[in-house]
């Protein structure tokens, strides 16, 4: 009996410092902000311009990247899981422009997310759902980059900046 209590002792033991171990294996890297600024300038076309149509269209293509993070930068080759915490657009230097329509598309997802509380200055929250944000943290596991494209329209020609973040929380192998 009490080589049976050691045996078993002994197997707790290992399976414990087997997990330890893995502990000391990876490193947890929180609230990771992958995020990137573009300009957009919606311009009047000349087409547009004969015609009585007063809203203006724009369209932005961007990549985040995980090449341009620091914290993680060192550890691409090493990244193990990854958790979409948000998923978010901040609109900014708008002046009198106002923005009527609002898309985030992520075409390796085929999705296209309408934002419909439009602000600026806000972080603006892309409703996506716990699925498709494991698909973005998955692509970007995967391909370490992630293209996304702003598109709507503004009610006059006008220049504005839109910057896009996911906030990941970010575990790789150190070991």
């Amino acid at each position: 009996m009490k080589k049976l209590i050691l045996i078993l002792g002994i197997t707790i033991v290992a399976f414990t410092a087997c997990d330890k171990i893995d502990d000391l294996n990876t490193k947890e890297i929180s609230d990771v902000e992958i995020s990137k600024t573009v300009q957009i300038k919606a311009k009047v076309k000349s087409t547009q311009a004969k015609s009585s149509q007063t809203e203006v269209p724009f369209i932005k293509t961007l990549t985040l990247d995980l090449n341009d993070i620091s914290d993680i930068k060192d550890y691409l080759s090493h990244l193990d899981k990854m958790n979409i915490k948000s998923f978010t657009c901040k609109i900014s230097d708008l002046g009198e422009g106002l923005i009527s329509v609002f898309r985030v598309s992520i075409p390796a997802l085929k999705l296209t997310v309408p934002i419909t509380s439009i602000q600026t200055n806000k972080a603006l929250k892309v409703n996506l759902t716990s699925e498709q944000l494991k698909e973005i943290a998955n692509l970007l596991l995967e391909d370490k980059s992630l293209e996304i494209i702003l598109s709507g329209n503004v009610e006059q020609a006008v220049n504005f900046s839109i910057k896009t973040t996911a906030l990941a929380d970010i575990e790789v192998e150190i070991l």
